[in-house]
């Protein structure tokens, strides 16, 4: 019984000093000063080389789909120059480059063609291995690939299956 009156009263004297905070006159802590700001990590664009690699890049990509051939067909009758511009423009603004991207939003660019997953994944494969023959490792190359990725929705119209 005694614990019990004990309790209550350790109780109640928390509740009185939690009421009376407000009424506390001692010292208040300086706020700190602003932390300084870390540096902002150099974009994408400048980690891998900028615009002339982004452009070496694009070039063997396009060789590469050609020689790949599971998906050359979607280039055949396709503008290579236009192609190249406009995927080298929509890399470097994805990248953070200093670029306007000047084609069609990517899902009318690719409206009315049949592209499946399977298509979408050769092309993500050999843009890899373009970037791995190029040297771009660990954390660059995860980011460009997951820029493509981000991209599936506006560019795959079917879920075709082998």
């Amino acid at each position: 019984m005694r614990a019990r009156a004990v309790l209550a009263l350790a109780l109640a004297l928390v509740l009185a000093l939690a009421l009376a905070g407000g009424c506390w006159t001692g010292s208040v802590p300086e706020p700190r000063a602003a932390e300084p700001r870390i540096a902002e990590r150099p974009s994408l664009y400048v980690r891998i080389g900028g615009g002339g690699e982004l452009e070496a890049i694009v070039d063997e990509l396009m060789d590469g789909i050609e020689a790949d051939g599971r998906i050359d067909m979607y280039f055949m009758n396709a503008d290579g120059g236009t192609i190249r511009r406009r995927l080298t423009e929509w890399l470097c603004v994805a990248s953070r480059g200093p670029c306007r991207y000047t084609g069609k939003p990517l899902h009318e660019a690719h409206a009315g063609m049949p592209i499946g997953d399977l298509d979408f994944d050769a092309f993500v494969d050999v843009f890899t291995r373009v970037l791995h023959r190029r040297g771009i490792r660990g954390r660059e190359r995860i980011e460009l690939v997951l820029l493509l990725r981000r991209a599936r929705a506006d560019v795959v119209e079917t879920s075709r299956s082998p």
